[in-house]
């Protein structure tokens, strides 16, 4: 089984890392839950059958997030403003 390297998507995990560790300082998440986040998206990268869009992947991260939050919380795409 040959898995695809991480690399050429090393920069959006890294953005989202970023943007991740906010949450954290500001007490809302824990270190361990921001983790599971990380390693789920580097699985789906590695492991899936299929290729995957890494902008794709992780807005509809984002937008799943807050779409549980309640009806009223959305997010917009830099395309979408």
């Amino acid at each position: 089984m040959k898995f695809k390297s991480i690399f050429p998507s090393r920069f959006l995990i890294l953005f989202v890392i970023q943007f991740l560790f906010v949450l954290p300082l500001m007490g809302q998440v824990n270190n361990l839950q921001f983790e599971k986040m990380v390693r789920a998206i580097q699985l789906v990268k590695v492991a899936y059958v299929e290729s995957v869009d890494d902008e794709k992947l992780v807005e509809d991260a984002i937008r799943g997030m807050l779409k549980e939050l309640d009806p009223h919380s959305v997010y917009l795409s830099a395309e979408e403003l």
